[in-house]
């Protein structure tokens, strides 16, 4: 487009009409989303299954809160999760079975298939009456709740609020398929500690945790990166097992996360350890008794040929919004 001196600007005034004949959809079925490449764009139509509370979560990358909210869309065959952002999710103001036709949905394969909103999505439930939307108002007077319809969506998914074990051990399943990172908040308390390993030598080196071996001649070992060193530092390396009232879960907890459990750095844990038992006893006592808010990393991971999930606790905390803020 090429501005020349006799080129006239007006101003387009934003006009609030919600006809949808003015808006275009090419509807597909919910099933053939699965056929579709990710990260495209796609128009459904079909009826509004289930609806979830906005919920509020800390984005690192815009360092603010954002809100987000999960609707099921439903037809004949299958259904799927939309997810709203922002304004859209507050917005949002339909009421179950409701029809909607929802136009430029991006394709995301996040737990499976899913759909998301973006700034030109747009929602409608105020359609005209043509076939597709008479099909879908007989679904609608059916017990369409008790078909046995395919979801492109894993539902097993752990909710960005306080989860119980039972259902993180429950979402493990789609976690091996999907070989994902995921992280959790888990409320509970540490029912054991094993002591025997709680400290390790590790390079003195900022930010560096790697495990240091003793060659008893003033020097330490690297074997990760097959160096020397002269000095070292004290380092936690927790196995805990958390417990609610669901179930147990064991993991692994370094660094601060450690520190905020037992109430004390790694070095005079070290120096009470050589001089003073009883007073170690009581740090392990002390850190088990408290029922506290655990940020939990789960990722599948290879011991000895064989996958399995690791959980490692990255922070401790006694208040979940205060657990946030610290991502």
């Amino acid at each position: 487009m090429v501005l020349k001196i006799n080129t006239i600007i007006h101003i387009c005034e934003e006009q609030d009409n919600d006809d949808p004949a003015d808006i275009f959809f090419n509807f597909i079925p919910i099933k053939e989303v699965a056929l579709r490449e990710n990260n495209t764009l796609c128009d459904i139509i079909g009826l509004v299954s289930s609806i979830d509370e906005c919920k509020f979560f800390y984005n690192k990358y815009k360092q603010k809160y954002c809100v987000k909210r999960d609707i099921m869309i439903t037809d004949e065959k299958a259904s799927i999760i939309l997810t709203l952002w922002e304004k859209q999710a507050e917005a949002f103001s339909n009421t179950p079975c409701s029809i909607i036709g929802i136009k430029g949905a991006k394709i995301c394969d996040f737990r499976g298939k899913s759909l998301s909103s973006i700034d030109s999505t747009v929602i409608r439930s105020n359609l005209p009456k043509i076939n597709r939307t008479i099909q879908l108002e007989a679904l609608r007077q059916s017990s369409f709740e008790n078909l046995n319809l395919a979801s492109l969506t894993t539902m097993t998914q752990v909710k960005s609020s306080v989860a119980t074990i039972e259902e993180v051990l429950a979402a493990e399943v789609d976690l091996m398929q999907h070989k994902s990172t995921e992280y959790f908040y888990v409320r509970g308390y540490c029912n054991v500690i094993d002591q025997d390993d709680a400290i390790y030598m590790c390079c003195p080196v900022e930010k560096c945790c790697k495990k240091l071996d003793d060659l008893e001649s003033g020097s330490f070992f690297r074997k990760k990166c097959r160096t020397e060193q002269h000095a070292f530092k004290w380092a936690y390396a927790l196995l805990c097992s958390i417990v609610d009232a669901t179930g147990e879960l064991n993991v692994c907890m370094f660094g601060n996360a450690a520190e905020s459990l037992l109430d004390i750095s790694a070095d005079p844990f070290h120096q009470l350890k050589n001089c003073n038992t009883t007073n170690i006893q009581n740090i392990f006592m002390h850190g088990a008794a408290k029922i506290l808010i655990f940020k939990i990393d789960s990722k599948v991971v290879e011991f000895n040929g064989r996958q399995k999930i690791q959980y490692i606790c990255a922070s401790v905390c006694g208040d979940l919004q205060d657990q946030r803020k610290r991502q």
